[in-house]
């Protein structure tokens, strides 16, 4: 008897809770979509403009206002539409990949809008990264029953930190025009902090990993890209397409086996405008507001590329292309500053067959001296280490050598998250202040790593890992990485006019 109050008072709570939480959820509305509120945001929290834009362009007013849509993630913000047409509006949005691009222009088309010419910004991250399923991301949702689930999802949504901070009057809804008028952020913003940064001096920012998974979608990047110029064909539509540049400490991380294998096929269906390598700008610092995303300038350098029609990658001329690419990464180390250590990815696509191999740990004429809390073994063309302890290391021995840069390449198989350090020393003890760590996550992790050669003279120390357990090392060289430095052909000279 005693059990009715209490599951009564449980069902209660249930149905008030299942009735205010809609009404917290629509009255916070985090990235203002229930409201289609094109003119304000919460600081420091991003509307969500991939559907937002959508929705906006949809509104009776604005159909005929615009026949250029510019598509792209948040690098495309400091694009500025005025220099491309009175009648163009930037679509970019966080995070906006090709695949995102393909949903917003076919609910643009189906629902009546009318465009002439569409520009695609490419990335990187194209290859292994697709948002559309993100929460505070969603689409633009074309049929009803995807509206009542999109608008359940969210109304029904768990209340978290944030939404408690909106409640308590803690986080502010401001003015915004990154939806209404996308240049008026770059008029006045973008460009007053270029002007600030190209002053600055040492300006040292590390890469942009960007949520790298070491995972591809190669050919469903490429599906979406197929599916945009079938939707531009149809609809009489002119296509650009064009891969966004990057800082070169963020090139150097990633698979660029991978991202050529990429334009290869992106070449297969149709012509694209390729900035995306280790030209002059990758290292031109004053030209990158971090490790991601470009300045104006360089925004202004696309649209006329663009506009001019020059430079275009196609089927004809992507192989040829691509091992000018190639030959780039040979540039490299002309713009690194002596005595710097940073990560790389380990495929970097570069030939490594006339590089002086410096120690290879599956190679027995290479010495080195282990501790007693690790036991080395060699199985199926991979070391087999088994970590007794938390310091299973090893120390490099007899690695004199003259060369300036180093190329350090390692693949490992590990049975769970750990940590990979490099220690160096420059008098006679390693300390922690010299240590270059590296997160492995379980399964098979690779990278790549460029330090100055002269640390290999003390003695290098490689602690493979900080748990117990048998680690699988496909891959541990090391290589000399001088390279005969050509001059490098100026490309965009107007950059530093």
């Amino acid at each position: 008897m005693k059990k009715k109050p209490y599951i009564f008072t449980l069902i209660l709570g249930g149905l008030l809770i299942f009735a205010i939480l809609p009404l917290i959820n629509y009255k916070t509305d985090i990235t203002r979509i229930l409201h289609q509120d094109y003119t304000h945001q919460y600081h420091g929290i991003d509307a969500n403009r991939l559907y937002l834009k959508v929705s906006y362009l949809l509104e009776d007013e604005n159909k005929g206002k615009y026949d250029t849509l510019i598509f792209g993630s948040s690098r495309g913000a400091n694009i500025e539409m005025a220099r491309i047409s009175p009648t163009a509006y930037n679509m970019s949005h966080g995070f906006g990949t090709v695949s995102t691009y393909r949903h917003m222009l076919k609910t643009l088309l189906d629902h009546g809008f009318k465009a002439k010419e569409v520009w695609i910004g490419i990335n990187d991250f194209d290859i292994w990264k697709d948002n559309t399923n993100d929460r505070h991301k969603f689409t633009y949702k074309n049929t009803f029953s995807n509206q009542v689930e999109f608008y359940s999802d969210w109304l029904f949504r768990e209340i978290d930190a944030k939404t408690i901070k909106l409640l308590n009057g803690d986080i502010k809804l401001i003015e915004s025009t990154k939806v209404t008028d996308p240049d008026n952020y770059v008029a006045k913003h973008a460009r007053a902090h270029e002007k600030k940064i190209r002053h600055s001096k040492n300006r040292n920012f590390p890469g942009a990993m960007l949520g790298y998974t070491q995972i591809h979608r190669v050919d469903k990047a490429i599906e979406d890209i197929k599916a945009i110029k079938e939707l531009s064909d149809e609809h009489n539509i002119t296509l650009k397409a064009f891969m966004y540049p990057t800082y070169y400490k963020t090139y150097v991380h990633y698979n660029q086996f991978k991202i050529n294998e990429f334009k290869f096929k992106l070449a297969q269906i149709m012509p694209f405008y390729d900035f995306y390598s280790l030209d002059e700008l990758a290292f031109t610092t004053y030209k990158w507001e971090e490790g991601s995303h470009f300045v104006p300038s360089v925004g202004d350098f696309i649209i006329d590329t663009l506009k001019e029609e020059k430079s275009l990658v196609t089927k004809e001329n992507v192989q040829v292309h691509l091992n000018k690419n190639k030959q780039k990464i040979k540039n490299l180390f002309k713009y690194i500053p002596e005595n710097t250590i940073y990560r790389t990815g380990l495929h970097l696509d570069i030939d490594l067959s006339k590089n002086k191999l410096l120690f290879d740990f599956s190679d027995s004429s290479f010495t080195y001296t282990p501790n007693k809390q690790l036991r080395i073994s060699k199985e199926n063309n991979m070391i087999h280490v088994q970590a007794n302890t938390t310091d299973p290391h090893i120390i490099l021995e007899d690695t004199k050598v003259k060369s300036k840069s180093c190329l350090l390449q390692y693949k490992m198989l590990s049975p769970i998250r750990t940590v990979f350090k490099l220690y160096y020393k420059k008098n006679d003890k390693y300390v922690n202040k010299y240590t270059i760590p590296v997160n492995f996550h379980k399964g098979l992790h690779e990278f790549g790593m460029v330090f100055p050669c002269k640390y290999m003279d003390n003695g290098l120390r490689v602690d493979f890992a900080q748990h117990k357990g048998e680690y699988k090392i496909h891959t541990f060289t090391i290589h000399e990485f001088d390279q005969a430095i050509p001059h490098m052909t100026n490309q965009i000279k107007s950059y530093n006019d």
